[in-house]
C-alpha cells in the first residue's frame, strides 16, 4: 500500500520522506526516494555527493515498522488502514506520511478536553516529548534551509546575519511543536517577543514563519548581543521545553544529538570562542524563568 502511494507521488527528483513528524533516515543520512524510469527506488548522498542506493524492499520494510510502531502508541484502539494521508510538502517538497494515530494526538481539539483519561494523557506527554526532539532535525536540516531558498525577499530581509531567528518554521504537512497549545502555553514568556513573517493561508506555499530578534535573545537570556546561531538556540528552546515533562524527556534530546552537545562542549582539551559562547547561549535558555 505505501509503495503504490510513493510510486504516485515521488518525481524525477530525489524527495525526503517524514513519518509522523520524523525524518526518514539510516544513522545520520537522510533516506530519499525517487522514481527512476518509472521504478520507486531510495537512496542517500554521502560526504562526496556520492549517490549511494538501498534495497527498495528493506527500505518498505523499514518505512512498515515506523507506521506500525507508531500505531502501537495510540491510546486508543485503531481498527483497519493505519495511514491517515500521503501527501508532498509545498513548502519542502517532502513526501509527509502520517498514521491515525498522528492525526489523533496532532488534533488540538482532543488537548484542549479538560477531563482526558489517563491513557490518552500519557500518550499525549510521550508525543509531545518525541515532537520536541524530532523538530531540531526538521529545523536544522530541512526548514530553516528551505526558507533561506525559497522565501521572499522581506523574509530573507529579517533573517541577513541572523539579526532575527527563525522560531516558528511549520507547513500545513509538517508541524513545529510550539504550536500545540500545552508547549506555547509554557514558552509563552519568550514568545511575546516573536514577530509573525509569514501564515500558510496568506502565500501558495504553505509557510508558517515567525522570527525572534537576536536583541530580545539576548535580553531574555541576558547575555550581550552578539550574532547567534539559530541552531544553538532551538536546541536549548527545545531541551527547556523537554524539562516540562521531566530530566530523562531532556536527556533524551542530548542523547540523540551527541555531535551538537559535542560542539558546544568545553573541556580544558577542547576549549575555543565559539563553544563558550554556544553554551553560555544554550545555558541561559535552560536557565531561563520560562
Amino acid at each position: 500500500m505505501v509503495q503504490q502511494y510513493l510510486k504516485e507521488l515521488v518525481g524525477e527528483y530525489k524527495q525526503a520522506i517524514i513519518i509522523d513528524g520524523e525524518l526518514l533516515t539510516s544513522g545520520t543520512s537522510v533516506i530519499y526516494c525517487r522514481k527512476d524510469r518509472g521504478v520507486l527506488t531510495f537512496l542517500t548522498v554521502n560526504r562526496k555527493k556520492e549517490e549511494l542506493f538501498y534495497d527498495t524492499e528493506e527500505v518498505l520494510e523499514y518505512i512498515q515498522q515506523k507506521i506500525n510502531t507508531s500505531v502501537s502508541k495510540s491510546p486508543y484502539p485503531i481498527s483497519g488502514e493505519p495511514l491517515a494521508q500521503i501527501v508532498c510538502c509545498k513548502l519542502t517538497n517532502i513526501i509527509a506520511i502520517k498514521t491515525k494515530y498522528y492525526v489523533l494526538m496532532s488534533d488540538s481539539k482532543g488537548h484542549e478536553i479538560v477531563n482526558k483519561t489517563v491513557a490518552y494523557t500519557t500518550a499525549l506527554n510521550q508525543f509531545y516529548i518525541e515532537e520536541l526532539i524530532n523538530y531540531y532535525t526538521l529545523y536544522t536540516r530541512i526548514l530553516r534551509k528551505r526558507v533561506a531558498r525559497k522565501a521572499n525577499i522581506k523574509i530573507k530581509a529579517h533573517l541577513v546575519n541572523n539579526l532575527f531567528l527563525p522560531l516558528r518554521i511549520s507547513s500545513k504537512d509538517i508541524h513545529c511543536p510550539f504550536d500545540y497549545f500545552d508547549i506555547s502555553n509554557y514558552l509563552q514568556p519568550l514568545l511575546k517577543w516573536e514577530k509573525v513573517l509569514a501564515i500558510s493561508e496568506d502565500n501558495q506555499s504553505n509557510l508558517n514563519l515567525s522570527v525572534i530578534a537576536g536583541c530580545d535573545i539576548a535580553l531574555f537570556c541576558n547575555v550581550p548581543t552578539r550574532p547567534f546561531e539559530p541552531n544553538y538556540i532551538m536546541f536549548g528552546i527545545l531541551y527547556k521545553c523537554l524539562t516540562k515533562f521531566g530530566q530523562e524527556a531532556a536527556t533524551r534530546l542530548l542523547q540523540t544529538y551527541p555531535t551538537v552537545v559535542s560542539s558546544m562542549e568545553v573541556t580544558e582539551e577542547n576549549i575555543s570562542e565559539i563553544k563558550i559562547q554556544r553554551y553560555q547561549c544554550f545555558n541561559a535558555i535552560v536557565q531561563s524563568s520560562l
